[in-house]
């Protein structure tokens, strides 16, 4: 995408958009923000990764559930997600709250080869750690600030769409959490020292606390209308 000035990885998913509308001069594209793109400019962005060259996904039809129903289902499945194991295999720690427990624990290890003082000693290794935290927070595989902002947001509408207040409570709780994500991130991006104990420590220390804000969130996504 032209307004688009930071280089994705070569081995980086494909970016998804969405294209809103056709017209004789080019498309219409949302991607953070509508755009409007020529039609060339639109087919060579396309066409240039390799993974997701030409990939389409076209919604059609009607929803098949309607939308206050559909709405509590989903809030449940989001709180399972969160709190049990979903895949029935020895990877579910690394998913929910217990990911979020499991990986503060490896950022405060000393003693351990797992641990990430250890891990991530040397400085080329520790540079690597705190890039990776930063990009998949922000970037890859999540909006920013760990998606908690889009989530709040649609949990606002959730609220007016069901007329259940305890949703927009939800949303503020997610938008607590989602200033410590951006905290995360920014300590990974800008740390204010060389020591990766220290670093990695105060990562363990905000992470807990974002932890700590959704766990309160849950009862909320539960709660229903009163």
């Amino acid at each position: 995408m032209p307004w688009r000035t930071v280089a994705v990885p070569i081995d980086a998913d494909p970016h998804g958009i969405l294209v809103l509308d056709e017209h004789p001069g080019g498309f219409t594209v949302h991607d953070d923000a509508p755009h409007q793109l020529p039609v060339d400019a639109f087919m060579e962005a396309w066409s240039a990764h390799r993974k997701g060259r030409h990939h389409r996904l076209v919604v059609t039809g009607t929803p098949t559930v309607p939308l206050p129903t559909a709405i509590p289902a989903a809030l449940a499945e989001t709180a399972t997600h969160l709190t049990v194991p979903v895949l029935g295999n020895a990877f579910d720690t690394n998913f929910g709250f217990s990911g979020m427990t499991r990986l503060a624990s490896q950022l405060r290890d000393t003693r351990t080869k797992t641990g990430f003082p250890r891990r991530f000693a040397t400085p080329a290794a520790f540079t690597f750690a705190l890039r990776r935290l930063h990009e998949c927070l922000e970037e890859q595989y999540t909006a920013p600030a760990a998606t908690r902002p889009l989530y709040a947001e649609f949990l606002d509408e959730a609220a007016t769409l069901t007329g259940n207040p305890h949703l927009t409570e939800a949303a503020s709780t997610f938008r607590s959490a989602a200033t410590i994500w951006s905290a995360i991130s920014t300590t990974a991006r800008h740390p204010t020292t060389t020591d990766p104990t220290t670093v990695f420590t105060t990562l363990a220390d905000l992470l807990d606390q974002a932890r700590t804000i959704e766990e309160s969130a849950i009862p909320l996504l539960l709660h229903p209308p009163t």
